[in-house]
């Protein structure tokens, strides 16, 4: 025993544990999203005004400020205001307490003109050095909230000389056009000081225009492309119920790592930790905002992560089944995983990389997540976990071959997959048929992200009956609407677009609203709207996407491989993409813009378990010359066959835990993840080498990157 290595694991163990520790309260105050803490997202359009054709730099400049200044009022830490493309506006505000108020104070111009008697426009809101709302006791009750106005140097002098102009005269105040105001002026008034009252139910309102006020008149129109609020009650249910959901799965995952590979399956538990610790500092550091999206991509890299420990693992029990030392086992299977590794973690993360330049808002977030969380797991599974079974296998009491998994027989699978094509394409052919059909025929359930419209989730306080809900909302639309009670009393409903979108027009979500409570106190868990505008470019980006990530990780593969292994890979992922899709037409299950990062995520799986049996194969070719390609295939495949089974468990382990126990915004994504990596474990094992060994069986099986590539002769029929 080397008792340095010894105490080397001890000093790693405790300095690992004190980094936990250590972690917990900076961590904790990591950047929730709104989906976790509820709260606002709305994204703007700015609107030539009248006389204009465009909107220049300077306009969305003055019009950012303004936001910002109007957010400010809000008290909202770390409000996000994020502009995008020529003229528009995103704005996130997580934990905002009431965001529908928030949405009307974002949405209003807040142009405010003071008018003489004949219409004439005498000061406006530029005039304005401050409001602030106040209480008048000695007034009358209708009178009594009001809104104190100081006007700035200019602004008084010109106040001043338009009450001694107007004397005994109406001063109109509008605010956007509509009359808000109409005192009579009794005296001069020199002071710069004015009164708005007369308007105001509550405090609150002449609060509101107070605010408005204090952040200026927007410069120009906007339009509403999107919507979305939170609750704080839904987020933070959705939050408790994805962190339960992590940790049970986390749970079954490391118990399934422990009890089958023992001593390794331990450190890899072990260097979770350490991978988890590298990623949340690194989204710490960085200010990113964690969402539901961001911990489905966090789950996901755990997997991907679990994966090449996966991998180093079966390498490490092939070298200890031939006879070498524990010792020379571990360096020559890292050594020999590497590769494999490095080529399956890139294509993924080429496909991360694009859904990030196309996707917006949380789906962003998971693709960051996603990346970092890549770059992470190879770091924990090239070095912290190979110096871990390093000094291991010093340690006499653990250095037992039977402790790293190696049973007593060493199972050798030899299924003739190749020679089982037509079974395995049936089974293909009976889903991808059906769903084709159904995709003609109705095409896909696309969620309002896509067609445009308005989903509200609303709970009541009391029973209430379904019917009366669907009675009211049915005043509202011309389009049958979906309306889903469950329990709790809650409804989902979805409409048609019921909110026009210009600022100054009243909403229809909000209207809705309104006439839904008079069967009860209702509390609002979310209300999302989304434009026709932003539903078309969902759909132009996700073909985009697919099309860009499917170029460049074939690009990959045909540099590190062979145009052959390309057009294999692509066949493979289209076969995994119209499974998803397959299941999602038969069963009209909604598909929402998650649903896009989804794909490419399974693609970027599938081409990753593609890789792992390419990898054999260009490993095989070279030490095989006398085999056909049929039985080179079938024999790389066999090997890599429980590194296959044992990834696609530990990935749907975290991704059944967060399917059915994890919160419901991420379900569908969920789903649609769960579906692609079994089709994607289904094709890596009984459709690549098949499709390889019918598209090389002309010229034989090419690998390599050099004109002198070694070919393997096909066997004769």
């Amino acid at each position: 025993m080397n008792n340095n290595n010894g105490i080397n694991l001890v000093i790693v163990l405790i300095v690992l544990a004190a980094a936990v520790f250590f972690s917990i309260t900076p961590l904790a105050g990591i950047n929730l999203g709104l989906d976790l803490q509820g709260g606002l997202q709305v994204v703007l359009e700015a609107v030539p005004n009248e006389g204009s054709t465009s909107i220049s730099a300077d306009d969305m400049s003055k019009l950012t400020e303004v936001m910002r200044r109007r957010v400010d009022e809000f008290g909202v830490s770390e409000p996000i205001l994020q502009r995008e493309g020529a003229d528009r506006l995103i704005i996130e505000l997580a934990g905002v307490d009431e965001p529908e108020k928030a949405v009307e104070m974002l949405g209003v111009i807040a142009q405010l003109e003071f008018r003489d008697p004949n219409g004439n426009v005498i000061l406006t809101g530029a005039d304005l050095s401050d409001a602030k709302a106040t209480i008048n006791n000695s007034a009358s009750v209708r009178e009594r909230n009001q809104v104190s106005l100081t006007f700035s140097s200019q602004g008084t002098e010109l106040f001043k000389n338009a009450t001694a102009t107007f004397l005994r005269q109406h001063i109109s105040i509008y605010l956007d056009d509509k009359l808000i105001s109409d005192p009579v002026v009794n005296s001069v008034i020199p002071n710069g000081q004015a009164v708005i009252s007369g308007g105001f139910d509550t405090f609150e309102e002449a609060s509101q225009l107070a605010a408005l006020l204090r952040g200026g008149s927007l410069p120009v129109g906007i339009e509403i492309l999107s919507k979305r609020t939170v609750g704080p009650t839904l987020g933070q249910d959705s939050l408790e119920k994805s962190l339960f959901a992590a940790i049970i799965g986390l749970i079954i995952l490391g118990a399934f790592m422990i009890l089958y590979y023992r001593v390794p399956g331990t450190w890899a538990c072990i260097s979770l930790v350490v991978y988890a610790l590298i990623l949340l500092w690194v989204l710490n550091l960085i200010k990113a905002t964690l969402t539901l999206t961001s911990i489905a991509g966090f789950i996901l890299s755990i997997g991907m992560a679990v994966d090449a420990n996966i991998i180093i693992y079966e390498r490490i029990k092939e070298e200890l089944f031939s006879g070498k030392s524990l010792k020379a086992s571990i360096e020559s299977g890292f050594k020999r995983a590497f590769t494999t590794i490095l080529d399956s973690n890139l294509t993924t993360l080429i496909a991360a990389v694009v859904l990030y330049y196309f996707g917006s808002g949380s789906i962003r977030g998971f693709a960051l997540t996603l990346s970092i969380g890549l770059v992470a797991s190879m770091f924990t599974a090239i070095s912290f976990t190979r110096y871990m079974l390093r000094w291991t296998s010093d340690i006499t009491a653990l250095a037992k071959k039977s402790f790293f998994g190696l049973r007593k027989k060493y199972r050798k699978f030899k299924v003739d997959f190749i020679g089982k094509q037509k079974v395995f394409y049936a089974i293909s052919l009976l889903v991808i048929i059906p769903g084709l059909v159904c995709l003609f025929l109705n095409g896909l359930n696309l969620g309002i992200d896509f067609t445009g419209g308005n989903i509200l989730q609303i709970q009541y306080d009391q029973k209430v009956d379904q019917a009366q809900v669907r009675d009211i909302v049915n005043g509202f639309v011309s389009q049958t609407p979906s309306i889903q009670q469950s329990e709790d009393n809650q409804f989902l409903i979805r409409t048609e677009i019921l909110k026009a979108g210009r600022s100054g027009e009243e909403g229809g979500d909000t209207q809705l609203i309104e006439a839904l409570g008079a069967l009860g106190k209702v509390t609002v868990l979310r209300n999302e709207f989304i434009g026709p505008i932003i539903g078309a470019e969902l759909l132009s980006n996700a073909r985009w996407a697919l099309l860009i990530a499917a170029i460049l990780m074939l690009a990959y593969i045909t540099l590190r491989f062979q145009l052959n292994f390309a057009i294999t890979a692509v066949m493979a992922l289209l076969h995994d993409a119209l499974i998803v899709l397959s299941i999602f037409a038969i069963f009209r299950i909604e598909v929402d813009s998650a649903f896009i990062a989804a794909i490419l995520t399974i693609i970027g799986y599938s081409i990753n378990n593609t890789i792992v049996v390419f990898d054999r194969i260009r490993e095989n070719v070279h030490h095989q010359e006398r085999m056909t390609a049929r039985d080179l295939i079938n024999l790389s495949i066999n090997q890599t066959f429980t590194r296959s089974v044992n990834t696609v468990l530990a990935v749907l382990f975290l991704l059944f835990s967060l399917l059915i126990l994890g919160g419901e915004t991420t379900k569908i994504f969920m789903l649609a993840l769960a579906v692609g990596m079994v089709a994607g474990f289904f094709s890596s094992l009984c459709l690549v080498g098949n499709f390889l060994e019918q598209i090389s069986r002309k010229n034989g099986l090419s690998v390599g990157k050099s004109k002198a590539a070694v070919r393997v002769r096909t066997a004769q029929k």
